[in-house]
């Protein structure tokens, strides 16, 4: 028993130790991610766009039509910027319906040309990259700019994001998002995750290992290198075709670069199960694009690592203590972040959630590990290590051939 004893108590103790030192390497991580973020955005305040205006073409996939997406709509048609197209694709089942709103962009800018394209075909099993397939003809200029449909942008985010192009070595330039409302609790959820836990995430990143990473709310590439990899035909097959599509830009000599200018992504009301989806489909996109370091990522789950260290020491006063001033830590560092990228308008309504967010995002992570099953617009999809995907009610066998 004493023998039992001694192993048992050394093994508590190796535990006790290598859980404080994850502690400590996730305040390290947090107090980065506020530098990175005051940072990024002084430097944002301080670009000033100048005359290089080459002509511009955006394709915004439209997954579903609705008020809110044709609101994100007028803010790309209402752009400070010499001339561009604005390419819609709008499903040939939301015009059966009738568009309401009906379509007019009647206050579009003088330099914006606007137009809508129906999307009758299934031409990619990943369902944005078959509407792009089907917006791919309508490309004009020099610059290819593919945002999302719940993107809200102001005046000049066309100009701001242009900019980066006067560099000959850039390929490609994608942009940071942020939430700025959320209809109910859940949406607020997804906003924080996004605001204090994304955003920042990407910054870090940034700066350890440069710019390796594209992101879908708004993605610009140049046409000669879109053309170069393929179109999107050649990430039809990819669960996250905005990745795919950066790292064929790397992969031809071209670097990524991170607009200075911050869009904002428009949240529907959700439901948990929505959300639940939602945030599961992105855990496993992060573990399917960067398993490592989406493995190591875990030392960033704080609070979590904080209950357990103060659990290995049975909850006394101290733990106790450093428990509560880590919640305080991780509060207080939220906020910083929120009201520097400009988040979430009613952020203390919502501080609350914080902590169960926390525990809800370390779930998450693991939940990245233990199947490779996605939700996405109606439709369920397996995803395999390379990044491919299918419908998950096809007859089992390998993946499709690229």
């Amino acid at each position: 028993m004493a023998v039992g004893s001694s192993f048992g108590d050394r093994v508590r103790r190796w535990a006790y130790l290598g859980v404080s030192g994850v502690v400590a390497l996730g305040l390290t991580y947090h107090v980065l991610a506020i530098f990175e973020v005051v940072a990024f955005v002084r430097h944002c305040r301080r670009v000033r766009p100048g005359g290089f205006a080459p002509t511009v073409t955006i394709l915004k996939p439209v997954a579903a039509w609705d008020g809110r997406v044709y609101d994100n709509l007028l803010t790309f048609c209402r752009q400070d910027y010499p001339g561009f197209r604005l390419v819609i694709g709008v499903k040939a089942a939301d015009v059966a319906a009738g568009l309401k709103p009906a379509p007019g962009f009647a206050s579009c800018s003088s330099g914006c040309e606007a137009e809508l394209v129906v999307c009758d075909r299934e031409l990619a099993v990943n369902p944005k990259v078959s509407q792009l397939l089907q917006l791919e003809g309508a490309i004009a200029g020099d610059i290819v700019v593919v945002s999302d449909d719940d993107i809200r942008v102001g005046p000049d985010y066309l100009a701001r994001t242009i900019r980066p192009f006067q560099d000959p070595t850039v390929g490609a330039v994608t942009s940071l998002y942020v939430s700025r409302t959320a209809p109910n609790w859940a949406a607020a959820v997804e906003a924080l995750a996004v605001n204090i836990d994304f955003a920042p995430a990407v910054l870090v990143a940034r700066r350890l290992f440069g710019v390796k990473f594209a992101l879908g709310a708004s993605l610009a590439l140049r046409r000669e290198i879109l053309a170069a990899v393929g179109g999107f035909g050649a990430v039809g097959d990819y669960l996250a075709d905005d990745y795919e599509l950066g790292r064929q830009v790397l992969a031809r000599g071209f670097r990524l670069a991170l607009a200075p200018y911050i869009v904002e992504n428009t949240l529907p009301p959700m439901d948990p199960v929505f959300l639940f989806r939602h945030q599961l489909r992105w855990s496993r996109t992060n573990r399917v694009c960067q398993p490592v370091g989406w493995f190591f990522s875990v030392i960033t789950q704080l609070f979590a690592w904080t209950l357990v260290w103060a659990a290995l020491r049975g909850l006394d006063s101290w733990g106790r203590a450093v428990l509560g001033g880590v919640v305080a830590f991780r509060l207080a560092g939220a906020y910083v972040i929120n009201r520097e990228l400009g988040g979430l308008r009613s952020f203390w309504k919502y501080a609350w959630l914080i902590p169960p967010k926390d525990l809800f995002s370390t779930a998450m992570w693991a939940l990245s590990f233990t199947g490779r099953r996605v939700h996405w617009a109606g439709r369920d999809y397996l995803v395999f290590a390379d990044g491919r995907m299918r419908p998950a009610t096809r007859r089992k066998g390998p993946p499709p051939a690229h």
